[in-house]
């Protein structure tokens, strides 16, 4: 009986697993890029909310709530979201605003954006992941709310200012 030869054996397996390895290796890279992309877009959105909820304008309340909105897409839109293939356009970036009948425990910005799920399309096709990031941090109020809010509980007129005898906070709201 003939035996057959087996050169190139070895460099066929070699060729096959390294291949598979490669590809389950950049499956997970690929799915790293998200995950990346998803810390880095909750990481702006984050401080795009601490931006609307520390803006303070106690002057006049209406328009603080419009500065704010304004101020935190500018520093949105200051970071470069781009480089992780997240749409830095603040269109995407909504705000929960007081007095809109959301509980304050809610008060914040959301972001929503959606990337490929892979870079190879020839795995995922053309599927895409949808992200969306929250931060509610609640809004606490201004000290000039503060200030009114202490004033009627006690049945008295701040209008030369804060009662000086005393400064007593009747429940706990943060101020």
């Amino acid at each position: 009986m003939k035996q057959l030869k087996e050169k190139g054996q070895s460099s066929i397996e070699f060729i096959l697993t390294f291949t598979f390895t490669l590809g389950i290796f950049f499956i997970f890279l690929s799915l790293t890029f998200n995950f990346v992309s998803g810390y880095v877009a909750h990481y702006a959105t984050f401080y795009a909310s601490r931006v609307y909820l520390t803006y303070d304008n106690a002057q006049d309340p209406s328009s603080s709530i419009n500065q704010a909105t304004v101020k935190a897409k500018e520093y949105f839109e200051s970071l470069p979201l781009e480089a992780f293939q997240i749409p830095g356009k603040t269109d995407h970036l909504k705000f929960n605003i007081a007095g809109s009948g959301i509980i304050p425990e809610f008060y914040g910005a959301y972001f929503e954006f959606s990337r490929p799920l892979s870079i190879y399309k020839i795995l995922t096709g053309t599927s895409k992941v949808n992200f969306m990031s929250e931060s509610y941090l609640g809004k606490e109020p201004t000290r000039e709310e503060c200030k009114r809010q202490r004033c009627k509980a006690m049945g008295t007129s701040c209008d030369g200012g804060a009662p000086s005898d005393f400064e007593v906070t009747l429940f706990d709201n943060g101020c």
